[in-house]
């Protein structure tokens, strides 16, 4: 990956590019860049200081703190989306297989525990989503498998996280 030059960070900074675009979408990939560019802006306080300049430069720093600070919000969000959602799909797999465990134990009186297969659910949650389905099922003629949708299957598994 090519790194943006000192001028063209300075450029972007003081609002003195065309290419704004393209140096916003390399400061947010790059993290090289990234920190040069703290390094640039903490240099342009310093002097600001010195110069009594603090004002107009304090201004102009807080709008790229704010864009800066949003980039990085979003990158965030981005990364946390992509680590979250196999473990969310994940967790909604294991609630239904539990779920459909603790109904045939309680029809055939078999004790189970749901934490002996491993699983972390508590048995008076799955209750709670047994008795929510049961309820759905009177309304399904008596189906055994639960015509459920995953919103419903899934009610009382956000309390388990």
């Amino acid at each position: 990956m090519n790194h943006m030059t000192e001028q063209e960070l300075i450029a972007y900074r003081d609002g003195e590019t065309r290419e704004r675009e393209r140096v916003a979408g390399h400061l947010n990939e790059c993290e090289v860049c990234r920190h040069e560019m703290d390094r640039i802006e903490a240099v342009a306080a310093k002097k600001a200081e010195e110069t009594g300049e603090v004002d107009h430069k304090a201004i102009a720093n807080f709008s790229l703190y704010q864009q800066r600070m949003h980039r990085d919000f979003q990158s965030l969000l981005k990364t946390l989306h992509a680590e979250q959602t196999p473990r969310l799909i994940d967790h909604g797999q294991e609630w239904r297989a539990a779920v459909l465990l603790q109904d045939f134990a309680q029809r055939t009186n078999t004790d189970w525990k749901p934490s002996d297969s491993g699983f972390e659910f508590s048995p008076e949650l799955l209750d709670k989503q047994l008795a929510f389905n049961k309820l759905w099922d009177r309304f399904g003629k008596n189906i055994r498998i639960f015509p459920t949708t995953k919103y419903q299957d899934e009610r009382y598994s956000k309390k388990a996280l």
